[in-house]
């Protein structure tokens, strides 16, 4: 048996204790000893966290999808337009489509902790595609060591871990199930599909910089607009079953994904089993709600975001905004270091951030 692992970080140990010279009475043996560890969750408790979770999200996306329908008027496309939005709304199992088989048992398999290797590097070779994606990744720039490749899956798996295993895994799955819709849609689907990439790799960099595993930041990037390939998916079906072709006003278009892609995605991701702390970062990844939790990991992928798009337009970002829009934990100066290491320095930043003065 193989004790399969996740890439976790370890706290540095406390200081030194100072030893005052002064004598004074023993202290209890109990003073010396660690706090009890938390108690676990059990999977009881996870589940009633997950059915609360998913609750609050369809209450968010059926209030949402009201808002749309009360502005449209009469005629055959306000009506298409609400019965989309119905079933957006009301049709959950059949909008968001499960993973595929292979998949969801090399899922099962990478996130259990007593896992035997062999049985993950199996469940990979059930999947060309999937054993493809995961000696890619071990055989990336940001895993090898030196000019050393691995061959073997056995030897990707002990390269990435758990974490980049799972990465893999949803990564293929994305494209497979929602990248493929046709039609009208394929052009903005390949758009949101490079953000998406674009957005992972400014994430793994800005990872530790808000305390979360690189690998775990990684893949938040790539799910954090799954609500979008979610619409277009859904766009595309009732297209098909409708059988008309009349595209969408485009103001309406993209309203609907600005309104409906957070609650989508949040949705999506419990659907497909992953945790419901990533599953709530990205339904909260724009920051909009009138009381902004404290919640690193989406506010790891609104700086992402954000950056990405800053790159992506050559504008200049304004780091002070970012942290008031986005309701951050974060000072300017800490923010801009962030994002600049995790650019390699192609970044821009306002004048006025530059003409701070130095610390």
């Amino acid at each position: 048996m193989f004790g399969w692992f996740r890439r976790r970080f370890v706290p540095s140990p406390p200081p030194e204790p100072i030893v005052s010279a002064v004598p004074r009475a023993p202290s209890p043996a109990s003073a010396f000893m660690p706090p009890p560890p938390p108690e676990p969750e059990s999977d009881a408790q996870r589940e009633r966290a997950r059915e609360a979770l998913r609750d609050q999200l369809r209450a968010r996306l059926a209030e949402r999808v009201h808002a749309l329908t009360a502005e449209l008027g009469r005629g055959a496309q306000a009506d298409d337009v609400r019965a989309l939005l119905h079933r957006l709304a009301h049709a959950e199992d059949r909008t968001l489509r499960p993973i595929p088989t292979a998949a969801q048992r090399a899922l099962r398999l990478a996130r259990h902790p007593l896992a035997n290797l062999q049985d993950v590097a199996e469940a990979f070779e059930r999947d060309p595609s999937l054993a493809e994606g995961l000696l890619r990744m071990a055989n990336s720039a940001w895993y090898r060591i030196g000019t050393s490749e691995v061959d073997s899956l056995h030897d990707a798996l002990q390269r990435t871990g758990s974490a980049g295993a799972e990465t893999v895994i949803m990564k293929h799955s994305l494209q497979g199930t929602l990248c493929r819709p046709g039609g009208a849609c394929e052009a903005m689907t390949a758009q949101v599909w490079l953000h998406l990439t674009r957005t992972a790799a400014i994430a793994r960099g800005l990872g530790r910089g808000f305390g979360i595993d690189p690998e775990t930041a990684y893949l938040l990037g790539l799910m954090h607009d799954t609500g979008k390939l979610v619409l277009f998916d859904a766009l595309s079906e009732h297209r098909r079953r409708t059988r008309t072709t009349t595209p969408l006003p485009f103001s309406l278009l993209r309203r609907m994904l600005h309104e409906m892609h957070e609650p989508l995605g949040g949705l999506a991701l419990l659907r497909w089993g992953l945790d419901p702390a990533l599953a709530e970062a990205v339904a909260d990844h724009h920051r909009q709600g009138e009381v902004r939790t404290v919640n690193a990991a989406a506010e790891l992928l609104f700086v992402a975001e954000r950056t990405d798009l800053a790159l992506a337009t050559g504008a200049s970002c304004d780091p002070e905004r970012w942290i008031h829009e986005g309701g951050l934990a974060l000072e300017a100066r800490t923010l801009r270091g962030l994002c600049g290491h995790a650019t390699d320095g192609a970044l821009r930043f306002t004048e006025q951030e530059w003409l701070l003065p130095a610390v």
